[in-house]
């Protein structure tokens, strides 16, 4: 199959900037169009901050969109996979748009959001899981969020469009991995009613990271520490999110 050419006759008249496709073999495949380019302002005033503040982590990692962020991500796509990181196979790829093979399963965000209060816990812990690995094969992954970490038979990830290698160390890219997976899940336990469960599974998983990576993670979050005992629905949704995660890295519980 000439994935090259479906791809040129796809992306022709595919609207949004990503889509999923069938193709004539009944497989599915999703397409990436370059989208219109990002402003770089809107990065300017959390870079002040992150730097007035001396917070790495918080840096702005700058996705411009366009064809750098498919060369972005056609570069990330095989870097990651060359390292046994379970991504999506690049099919396919020209200046403005690319073509990657789909995961088929849900993202973990759904599976523990309709999951059961003990499977949510397995979840989370197969998330973590699966991060370390990454972590061990020298890589990072940039979005870790819950919504582009694909909990099937494997564990996958998706969403390659910037690189925090630009602006952060690779300890740095790795903790802020944590950060993103940690802000994403928190929310969820909690509504579970299993934040404490999950506490003590990272507690584990932070106490084998390098100092260095433990003490960046700490640093940029515990400055929030007060946030904690706001963790009710009525201060609202933003707010319940970051005090979840402020007690989910509390290490005094």
């Amino acid at each position: 199959m000439n994935h090259a050419q479906l791809l040129a006759e796809l992306v022709a008249t595919q609207q949004g900037a990503i889509a999923r496709h069938q193709l004539p073999d009944q497989s599915y495949v999703w397409i990436r169009r370059a989208s219109r380019r990002h402003s770089i302002h809107k990065y300017r005033l959390l870079g002040f901050f992150s730097r007035l503040l001396g917070l790495p982590l918080l840096s702005p990692v700058q996705n411009f969109g366009g064809t750098a962020a498919i060369a972005t991500e056609v570069h990330r796509l095989t870097q990651l996979r060359q390292a046994g990181v379970y991504v999506p196979v690049l099919l396919a790829c020209q200046d403005d748009a690319l073509m990657m093979s789909d995961l088929q399963s849900d993202t973990l965000e759904h599976k523990i959001w309709q999951a059961n209060a003990d499977e949510a816990v397995r979840w989370f812990e197969q998330g973590i899981q699966a991060i370390t690995l990454v972590h061990e094969r020298g890589q990072y992954l940039s979005q870790a969020f819950a919504r582009n970490i694909i909990a099937g038979e494997q564990i996958g990830f998706i969403d390659f469009e910037d690189d925090p290698i630009k602006v952060l160390s690779l300890a740095q890219c790795q903790a802020r991995d944590w950060l993103c997976y940690l802000q994403s899940t928190a929310i969820l336990l909690n509504n579970k009613g299993r934040l404490n469960q999950a506490r003590q599974i990272w507690q584990a998983t932070a106490n084998s990271l390098p100092a260095q990576m433990r003490d960046e993670i700490y640093r940029t979050v515990m400055p929030l520490r007060w946030i904690r005992h706001f963790n009710h629905r009525k201060f609202g949704g933003d707010t319940v999110k970051l005090a979840s995660l402020v007690v989910l890295l509390d290490k005094n519980g």
